[in-house]
């Protein structure tokens, strides 16, 4: 069901971890979301999840028709709590940096750059 925004950002806290397991994926803002909460993600490596997630870094990838795969990360982020707390800090400062208002206003202006500098 709808969540507001306050309990939203509850539910993301108090989870171990996300799982967005799509086949086929643009960006997912709930991946976005719950990196912004420090909450530890596991996603599919598809679409521009493999573009937000440094595996091992601040989430975990995997191939999202292995259940092995799935289940090895999960093990590791359960069985190793700094391990997981450590994802969940990186994957909020990545998300504080390159997906906040004024991250993707800097790398806006970093094209607008490029693109006048290559021309003159």
């Amino acid at each position: 069901g709808w969540l507001g925004k306050d309990k939203i950002r509850e539910a993301y806290q108090q989870s171990d971890c996300l799982l967005n397991l799509s086949s086929y994926e643009g960006l997912p803002n709930v991946v976005l979301e719950a990196m912004a909460c420090g909450t530890p993600v596991i996603g599919a490596r598809v679409g521009g999840i493999i573009d937000v997630i440094k595996e091992g870094h601040n989430g975990l990838l995997v191939n999202a028709d292995n259940v092995g795969e799935l289940s090895d990360a999960i093990t590791k982020l359960l069985g190793d709590p700094e391990f997981a707390q450590r994802l969940g800090t990186h994957g909020n400062s990545e998300v504080k940096r390159s997906y906040s208002w004024d991250g993707v206003s800097r790398k806006t202006l970093e094209v607008y750059e490029n693109v006048l500098s290559s021309n003159r």
